[in-house]
């Protein structure tokens, strides 16, 4: 037997299931803290603002439809909390700690001081974006959505989705393009 759907698991939670609720967090708590640190550049933070998603989330269960598909629904939680969390004043970022807590092990400090450069310029070009794009950004690449699902979770009609997203990418580009000029 296969596993349970997400609108099952969420019907379930909403009748007071607590570990079907769990299983929704284990299937998604990646990918939230995933698309938070897309948005925010901020590691510690992102897995701050996960955990308040999944709070407000679970406090939520009762306006959640389950004729509706769970995945968009928790990241629109997930996204306005984002927005939330950037609209707030915070201390000094640590990008270099973040840069390194997420780098892969690298076989020689060469090899590593490049990809913690290169991920930290990639962080400051996507914070540089403007937030629509940002989102959208996170949730194609961050969350690893498709089109259709980003327009269902962000309520756009797909060729919006389509074209901020080529617009995002452009900016990127040219972001980081200006980056290896500069140095």
């Amino acid at each position: 037997m296969g596993q349970p759907s997400d609108e099952t698991l969420a019907r379930q939670a909403q009748a007071g299931n607590v570990d079907s609720f769990s299983l929704l967090v284990g299937r998604y708590q990646r990918t939230v803290v995933n698309l938070a640190y897309r948005m925010l550049g901020d590691l510690h933070e992102a897995e701050d603002v996960a955990q308040e998603v999944f709070i407000r989330a679970y406090q939520s269960l009762g306006r959640y439809d389950p004729a509706r598909r769970f995945f968009p629904w928790l990241y629109r939680i997930a996204i306005n909390r984002c927005l939330s969390t950037r609209a707030r004043p915070r201390p000094e970022s640590l990008a270099d700690e973040t840069s390194d807590a997420l780098a892969d092990s690298a076989p020689s400090p060469e090899q590593q001081a490049a990809r913690n450069e290169t991920q930290a310029d990639v962080q400051r070009a996507i914070a540089a974006l403007p937030e629509h794009e940002r989102s959208l950004v996170a949730l194609r690449y961050g969350a690893d959505l498709s089109y259709d699902e980003i327009a269902a979770t962000m309520q756009l009609p797909l060729g919006t989705v389509k074209t901020r997203l080529f617009r995002a990418r452009q900016r990127l580009a040219g972001l980081l393009d200006e980056d290896i000029d500069e140095a």
